[in-house]
């Protein structure tokens, strides 16, 4: 640590008027000999006493007046001689180091010299360490102390003050808990982290909030948490503690709840969906039949003429309908699972659910492709029909098949009759396709015009095997932003499956109840071409 001179103090806080500097010389000499040189000598001092070499040098030659208390500690700790010797003189003129001085101690080897020094450096680091951690102070606060060069009594001051302090603004320590009477949420939220380091240390990592319940069994946090609230768990029996933690009135319900939500809904979001970039998400109020808008575009907007006056569109409810429907399952967290402290098994079956949720999401939409069912008009999604125009010519995904399926996209028309220039944005295929989209869609190095790929990097390719039938069928949609045609909705906005809680008296513990609300259907055929394949 390099020292930044701003005012020079000695012990009790006064200013040091000059610093004896000739007795510092003189032993300093004393310790120069043939194999240690001037130079080594001070770099030494230097590495030992966390003064900068120049300032030791500046001492040495009487160009510094006086120093920080710690540091002429330190370098009469180097030197061998006492900190009263090196402030006792402080009238005395600043001197070279070739005049006479005091008598010094007899020179002593320095080899010695620094290995004892370097003994007395680490016992100082561990008593301030060892002090440091009972006062529950953080590890910044403890490396100052080293690090400025405190000596053990002055470590001991500044660790009173500052727990005084602390006490006195009410702010706990840096890794304690402190709680309110009647509010755990403090440790609540600790313990939950701590858990979830636990079963996931990768993504969730410990702080100094939640380090104090790093590796606890569940069987020791729900002791911990009793005695948060107030309760004595003393005689207590591990099933009878385990009892008493998935009472009603404990929070560890509500821990395991936190937990295994967030536990979900990791792994819920980490499972790949890929009928989302085709697809437009809403949101459903109710478990009603959901409808969506249509806009007859017609002309589009006209111009408003002098008199102000705004002619009507049509807007209306399309007669496509589907409705959010309710999936779950209802599993228990017994005692038993706290006191075999399964915690691990627990969350990895949660996980699991996660992985079905967003699994059954894309059942649902890709079986609403693949089974063409027909809209409102009686007629199939995708058809050869004059009301749909959007079912190609069966065969590979080849220029050809792609050609015709981006033509009759672009030709569909809208409420009112007009284009709407429908754009084929996306290409889904299964896996028995999929070579041969990547070949259609990669870049080619064309020596003609003839040999130019015309698709290279024009649509985003999809491969999905849930669309797999007899004659590997493939699909192109447009941007659902633009051209919707896939809808899928949550309930009142809450995407993905949920966990509640609720003490069981039929169940040897808590209850927990997973449920997803989930919904889709088609809202317009024009979003949308297929090629039956062959």
């Amino acid at each position: 640590m390099k020292y930044k001179r701003k005012t020079k103090q000695v012990a009790g806080g006064a200013v040091a008027t000059v610093l004896a500097v000739a007795a510092i010389s003189t032993q300093f000499s004393s310790l120069v000999t043939g194999e240690t040189t001037q130079e080594s000598l001070l770099q030494s001092l230097a590495t030992s006493t966390g003064i900068h070499q120049d300032d030791i040098q500046a001492i040495l030659d009487g160009k510094l007046e006086s120093i920080y208390s710690i540091e002429a500690t330190a370098l009469a700790s180097a030197l061998g001689m006492s900190y009263d010797d090196v402030v006792a003189v402080k009238s005395a003129p600043a001197a070279p180091t070739s005049q006479a001085s005091p008598a010094a101690p007899a020179a002593t080897d320095p080899k010695t010299t620094f290995q004892a020094l370097m003994k007395e450096e680490g016992e100082r680091k561990t008593a301030i360490i060892e002090l440091g951690t009972k006062a529950l102070l953080s590890k910044q606060q403890i490396d100052l102390m080293i690090d400025t060069g405190l000596s053990i009594e002055d470590a001991r001051a500044a660790t009173l003050e500052i727990l005084t302090t602390r006490d006195a603004s009410g702010h706990p320590s840096s890794t304690h808990i402190r709680t309110v009477a009647g509010d755990n949420s403090a440790p609540r939220t600790a313990m939950g982290s701590a858990i979830l380091n636990r079963v996931d240390p990768i993504n969730h990592k410990l702080d100094e909030t939640n380090a104090e319940f790093r590796g606890m069994s569940m069987l020791e946090m729900s002791r911990a948490l009793i005695e948060y609230s107030g309760s004595s768990t003393r005689g207590l029996s591990r099933q009878e503690l385990a009892a008493k933690a998935l009472h009603s009135t404990s929070d560890f319900p509500l821990i395991i709840a936190d937990v295994s939500n967030k536990m979900l809904r990791r792994a819920y979001d980490e499972t790949s969906r890929t009928f989302q970039p085709i697809a437009t998400q809403t949101s459903a109020m109710n478990f009603k039949a959901k409808h969506s808008l249509q806009l007859g575009n017609g002309e589009g907007l006209e111009k408003v003429n002098e008199s102000g006056e705004y002619k009507y569109g049509t807007v209306s409810e399309s007669d496509e309908t589907y409705k959010v429907e309710t999936f779950g399952r209802i599993f228990s967290f017994t005692r038993q699972l706290i006191i075999n402290d399964d915690l691990g098994a627990l969350m990895q079956f949660i996980g699991r659910i996660g992985n079905l949720a967003a699994r059954k999401e894309s059942d649902i939409i890709w079986d609403l492709v693949k089974s063409n069912p027909n809209l409102s008009d009686g007629i199939a999604v995708f058809s050869t029909n004059a009301k749909r125009k959007n079912l190609g010519t069966g065969g590979a995904v080849d220029e050809a098949g792609l050609s015709q399926l981006r033509k009759l996209m672009r030709q569909q028309k809208g409420l009112d009759g007009e284009y709407i220039n429908a754009t084929a944005s996306y290409l889904v295929v299964n896996s028995e396709r999929e070579t041969e989209a990547q070949k259609l869609l990669s870049a080619v190095l064309a020596a003609t015009t003839d040999n130019v790929n015309i698709f290279q990097n024009s649509l985003q390719l999809i491969v999905e095997e849930r669309i797999t039938d007899t004659n590997n069928p493939w699909y192109t949609f447009a941007n659902p932003a633009a051209h919707p045609a896939l809808e899928y909705a949550y309930l009142d906005g809450q995407s993905g499956p949920t966990i509640e809680t609720q003490n069981g008296f039929d169940v040897d513990g808590v209850k927990i109840k997973i449920s997803h609300d989930f919904g889709a259907g088609w809202v317009d055929h024009r979003g949308a071409a297929k090629n039956p394949g062959v």
